[in-house]
């Protein structure tokens, strides 16, 4: 049994940006749950995305607590079933890479809802917004659960031996061939949510400079585009932000070999933990920057204040 104290620095490292991702990970549900609880918020398809993320985003973090929180009492001999282990290394980390991967896939289906809005100006139908909005989180989870299965299906566990200390691994090894559409499909799964946030960015702007031009004749086209640009451009810091964060989980998934000791652990654990952290932003970039949620969120503490006075 070794203590936790004695542990080496990755695992001492990973406690620690568990706790503090978790604990923002929690403020930011909590903070999305309460602007999206109301029913006006809900009113339209983005509204029933993102307060499915607010859910989504907490089960992470619950995934991410036990996660963590069983590999370091399996390090120092608490947890010593076998049995156990492999079912959490089984389990866990599929589950934490469905929900990495929904969370995307439900930023960019606000994306899409908010375009399609524009372009439709008022023709589009509320409730049947709200109608697709459901079908599609359902099929969204179906489709990201059936793609990633070759995950726990090529999951086994992993004894690390030296002079000092045995240690338990939950590792991941795939053939040639299903490495590779595993790799296309972690790519396709990263890299399309983000060009579909661009595109329908710009078509935002572009559709919203064109209807303004209508009105605002006297304008010049590009003036008018230049200030549809600054008013929207939070919707394309966004996606580039969300990319950014994703590049060392891209590159780990090329990256051959897997995280077997603390000698080649670094990158890993760089990029794990990044790829958290769009998960923890759902409220700084989607509820803050817009007029309408952000009064429903004031409103919304407003009345919890008042209950509680």
């Amino acid at each position: 049994m070794i203590d936790i104290s004695q542990q080496n620095s990755a695992v001492l490292i990973s406690i620690v940006l568990s706790v503090i991702i978790s604990l923002i990970g929690i403020i930011n549900s909590i903070l999305t749950f309460l602007t999206f609880k109301q029913k006006q918020a809900r009113d339209l398809g983005c509204g029933i995305y993102l307060y499915c993320t607010s859910f989504n985003s907490l089960f992470i973090i619950i995934l991410l607590m036990l996660k963590i929180w069983i590999l370091v009492l399996s390090h120092i001999g608490s947890i010593q079933k076998r049995l156990f282990l492999m079912i959490q290394c089984y389990s866990l980390d599929y589950l934490l890479r469905v929900c990495l991967t929904l969370d995307h896939w439900l930023t960019a289906c606000v994306a899409i809802e908010r375009a399609y809005i524009i372009l439709q100006r008022t023709h589009f139908d509320r409730n049947k917004t709200k109608n697709i909005a459901k079908k599609v989180i359902i099929a969204l989870l179906l489709l990201i659960l059936s793609t990633n299965i070759q995950d726990p299906l090529n999951r086994r566990l992993f004894d690390e031996e030296n002079d000092e200390e045995k240690r338990i691994w939950c590792i991941v090894s795939y053939i040639p061939i299903v490495y590779v559409l595993d790799s296309i499909i972690t790519t396709v799964y990263i890299i399309c949510p983000f060009i579909i946030n661009f595109i329908s960015t710009v078509t935002i702007i572009i559709a919203s400079a064109r209807q303004r031009k209508l009105i605002q004749k006297q304008k010049k086209y590009q003036t008018i585009l230049f200030e549809q640009f600054r008013q929207h451009k939070n919707l394309l810091i966004a996606p580039i932000v969300l990319i950014l964060l994703d590049i060392p989980r891209l590159i780990i998934t090329f990256v051959p070999g897997c995280l077997k000791s603390s000698s080649d652990s670094w990158l890993f654990l760089i990029g794990y933990f990044l790829s958290f952290i769009p998960s923890l932003l759902t409220f700084i970039l989607f509820v803050l920057p817009s007029t309408s949620y952000s009064q429903l969120f004031n409103q919304a503490i407003r009345r919890y204040v008042c209950i509680r006075n």
